[in-house]
């Protein structure tokens, strides 16, 4: 079970960093921009979406191919 949860999370956080970093990273940009720029809340709202979506890929961070590591990690051991 170990096993499991540490293959998990460590294809996991390759899944963040594939998928959501790139949604992150564009997130605190578009949100130092709106706030350097002095934009109304309504702009910041496209970047706070761009958040949570990476949050959701870092929670979740598995796709087929991620299942697939995982089962050739636990098959290895």
């Amino acid at each position: 079970m170990k096993t499991l949860i540490g293959g998990v999370l460590s294809v996991g956080t390759r899944g963040f960093l594939l998928n959501g970093g790139g949604c992150f990273i564009a997130g605190v940009i578009m949100a130092l921009n709106v706030w350097f720029t002095g934009g109304s809340h309504i702009d910041l709202i496209p970047s706070l979406y761009a958040l949570f979506i990476s949050l959701l890929f870092f929670g979740v961070g598995l796709d087929l191919l991620s299942i697939q590591q995982i089962l050739e990690e636990v098959k290895a051991v």
